[in-house]
């Protein structure tokens, strides 16, 4: 089981402490510490909101072009269905 040990330790005889190794230390646990907290705050003030946008296109119709092949389908077997954002339905169009 040691043999699968992902994670080993090194022999405290082979781990040599630098002042170049405790700043990295140092800045890596600032930037950890400050990034938990800004997240952590930016979590705590949202706030819901929702935004609806009305489509200013006028007409009646919307034109809307398919390119679809269907090679052992007749056209008197295919329909189209069409459903906008409030859920009204249109078919056969």
């Amino acid at each position: 089981a040691a043999n699968l040990d992902a994670f080993r330790t090194v022999p405290k005889d082979l781990a040599e402490a630098s002042a170049t190794g405790a700043a990295m230390t140092l800045v890596a646990t600032v930037t950890c510490v400050v990034l938990f907290l800004c997240e952590t705050s930016a979590f705590l003030r949202s706030e819901r909101r929702t935004d609806v946008a009305l489509d200013s296109n006028q007409d009646s119709m919307l034109n809307i072009n398919f390119d679809v092949t269907m090679l052992d389908m007749s056209c008197d077997h295919v329909t189209v269905g069409v459903w906008d954002a409030f859920g009204s339905e249109r078919m056969n169009i």
